[in-house]
C-alpha cells in the first residue's frame, strides 16, 4: 500500500514539474516581449520628440 501511495506521488511529480516549467517559460516569455515593446516605444517616442523639434 506504501508502493502505491509513493508511485501516486512520484508519478505526478513530473507533471507537476512540466506544468510549472511551461508557467515559468511564459511568464519570463511575456516579461521579455513586453520590456522590448516598452524598449521600442520608448525609442518611437524619441524620435517623435526629435522631429518635432527639428519642425
Amino acid at each position: 500500500m506504501g508502493d502505491v501511495i509513493m508511485l501516486g506521488l512520484f508519478g505526478s511529480l513530473p507533471g507537476r514539474l512540466m506544468g510549472l516549467g511551461a508557467v515559468l517559460w511564459r511568464a519570463t516569455a511575456f516579461l521579455v516581449a513586453s520590456h522590448w515593446l516598452v524598449l521600442l516605444d520608448e525609442l518611437v517616442y524619441r524620435r517623435r520628440i526629435r522631429r518635432s523639434q527639428n519642425n
